[in-house]
């Protein structure tokens, strides 16, 4: 519900480029964490390095 939620902020105050940026700025900030945490913290990773 909260994404819901905050999906329809984005849209009332920016539109539908708003939401656009917002998708594509909170999926490459998950894509950054993913590719830090599989490169630092990743169990499977870790043991072959």
């Amino acid at each position: 519900m909260a994404a819901v939620n905050r999906g329809g902020l984005l849209y009332a105050r920016f539109g539908p480029n708003g939401v656009g940026v917002g998708m594509l700025l909170i999926g490459i900030a998950m894509a950054a964490i993913g590719l830090v945490w599989a490169r630092y913290g990743g169990p499977s990773r870790a043991q072959r390095g």
